[in-house]
C-alpha cells in the first residue's frame, strides 16, 4: 500500500515540477516546511527498510499460499503417508509469513519513532546553537569594555589576554555546536529524502505532558505487541508444532531440544522486553523530576535578567549586566528543551519498545539523538 501511495506522491511531485513557469527557477528557492506528521510520510515513503520488509512479506505471502494449495484439509485428521514434507512445508511459510508481517510493523514503527529522534535533535541543537550564540555577547562587551581600560591604562594586558582567551573558548563552543546543527539536518534529511545541505523549516514544538503510565504499563507494552517477542513465541509455538515431522531431509528435522531452546529464547525475549520497559519508565520519572528543577531554574534566570533591566533603567545597573543575564536565561531555556525534547522521546519509546532499540540499532551508538 505504502509503495502505491509513494509511487502516486512521486508522479504528482513530477507533474508540478514539469509545470511550473521557467522564471520561478530564478527566484530563491523557499524552505521546505515540514510537520511531524509530513516527516513521518516522507521517511515511510523512502525508508529502504520499510520497502524491504515489504518486499519480504510479498514474498513470504507468496510462499505461504503455494505451501498451502499443496495441502489437503483431511491430511491433519487422518494420516495419509508421504504427506508429513508437505504439511512441514506449510506450517513453515505459515511461520515465515508472520514473522515478514511482524518485520514489516517492526520497521514502521522503527522508521516512525526514528523521525521523532532526528525532528527533536535538530530542535534540540537549534537551541544549543541560540544559547550559544547568547553566551559570546557578554564576554564580547566584556571585552570591548577591557580594552578600552588597557588603553585608558587602568587595566591590565593579562586581563585582556584572559578575556580574549576565553572569547576565543566562546567561539570554538558555538563553532563546534553549529557542526552539530549542521549534521543533524543532514541525519534528519537522509530520513526524509531531502538533499544534505537543505535546511528545512520545522514547524511542530514540543511541550511538557506528564507520564501518566505506571510501571506495569510499560511492562505490559514492552511484552504484549512487541513484534520481537512475538515473533520467538511463535517460533517456540511453531517448533513445538512440528517437532519430529518427516521433513524429507534429516537437517531440517525439527526436534525435542530445538522444541525446547525456541521456548527458552522466547522465555529471555519476554524478561528482556520486561527489563527495558521497567527501565523506561525509571528513565521517564527521572526527567520528570529534573524537569521541575530546570522550570525553576528559567523562572530565576527569567526574574534576573528583569532585575538587570530595571537597573539599567534607573541607571544603577549596566547593558553588561543585562546581556549576562539574557545569555543565562538562554542556557535555561536550552536545558528545558533538552529534558523536555527527551521525556516527549522516551514517553514515545516505552510505547514502542521495540521500536527504541531498533532507532539505537540503527544510530550505532547506545542513545538515540533525542534521547541523550
Amino acid at each position: 500500500m505504502w509503495k502505491r501511495v509513494c509511487g502516486m506522491l512521486g508522479s504528482l511531485l513530477v507533474v508540478v515540477m514539469l509545470t511550473l513557469p521557467a522564471v520561478a527557477a530564478e527566484k530563491e528557492k523557499a524552505p521546505v516546511k515540514l510537520s511531524m506528521a509530513e516527516a513521518v510520510f516522507r521517511a515511510l515513503c523512502f525508508s529502504k527498510s520499510v520497502e524491504k520488509a515489504q518486499l519480504d512479506l510479498d514474498k513470504a505471502e507468496s510462499t505461504r499460499l503455494s505451501a498451502a494449495g499443496a495441502v489437503q484439509p483431511q491430511w491433519y485428521t487422518t494420516y495419509t503417508p508421504g504427506t508429513e514434507p508437505l504439511l512441514f512445508a506449510k506450517e513453515s511459510a505459515d511461520f515465515g509469513w508472520r514473522g515478514a508481517r511482524q518485520n514489516y510493523e517492526l520497521a514502521r514503527d522503527t522508521v516512525v519513532l526514528d523521525v521523532y529522534n532526528r525532528y527533536y535533535a535538530v530542535l534540540r541543537a537549534q537551541e544549543k546553537v541560540a544559547a550559544k550564540e547568547a553566551a559570546l555577547k557578554p564576554l564580547e562587551k566584556k571585552l570591548a569594555v577591557t580594552q578600552a581600560m588597557v588603553r585608558a591604562g587602568v587595566a591590565t594586558r593579562i586581563a585582556l589576554k584572559g578575556l580574549e582567551a576565553q572569547l576565543a573558548g566562546a567561539k570554538a563552543a558555538l563553532a563546534a555546536t553549529q557542526g552539530e546543527l549542521n549534521d543533524a539536518y543532514v541525519a534528519f534529511n537522509q530520513l526524509v529524502g531531502l538533499p544534505p545541505e537543505e535546511r528545512p523549516v520545522l514547524t511542530d514544538t514540543v511541550s511538557f505532558a506528564p507520564f501518566t503510565a505506571t510501571e506495569n504499563d510499560c511492562v505490559s507494552w514492552a511484552t504484549g505487541n512487541n513484534p520481537t517477542v512475538w515473533i520467538a513465541r511463535y517460533a517456540a509455538e511453531y517448533k513445538r508444532a512440528v517437532q519430529n515431522y518427516d521433513t524429507g531431509n534429516p537437517a531440517t528435522v525439527v526436534t525435542e531440544e530445538d522444541a525446547r531452546k525456541a521456548e527458552l529464547d522466547a522465555e529471555s525475549a519476554e524478561e528482556a522486553a520486561t527489563l527495558l520497559g521497567r527501565k523506561l519508565y525509571t528513565g521517564i520519572r527521572s526527567l520528570e523530576e529534573a524537569y521541575a528543577a530546570a522550570q525553576e531554574a528559567v523562572a530565576t534566570a527569567a526574574e534576573n535578567l528583569r532585575l538587570a533591566r530595571v537597573r539599567l533603567a534607573a541607571g544603577a545597573g549596566t547593558p553588561a549586566e543585562v546581556t549576562a543575564a539574557e545569555a543565562d536565561l538562554a542556557a535555561a531555556r536550552q536545558s528545558l528543551l533538552d529534558l523536555t525534547v527527551q521525556h516527549a522521546y522516551m514517553k514515545l519509546a516505552a510505547a514502542k519498545p521495540w521500536a527504541y532499540l531498533g532507532v539505537l540499532a540503527a544510530s550505532g551508538s547506545g542513545t538515540a539523538a533525542a534521547g541523550k
